[in-house]
């Protein structure tokens, strides 16, 4: 966890997945691997959670 003093908000800044069996893991999240953190302040509609918004933003 990481506490983002200036919102007032906490988050998980990285999340590791064990497979004990095969003997390996997936590590997620890690700020190092992408081009940006969080953004916050961003407006959010209604609009922009309906299964049609939500298909649009995906990338295969």
């Amino acid at each position: 966890m990481q506490q983002y003093y200036h919102v007032k908000t906490p988050a998980y800044t990285l999340e590791v997945i064990y497979d004990l069996n095969a003997g390996r893991y997936l590590a997620l999240g890690m700020k190092n691997e992408e081009r940006s953190s969080f953004e916050f302040g961003i407006p959010a509609r209604f609009a922009n959670f309906t299964p049609a918004a939500l298909r649009n933003e995906g990338v295969r």
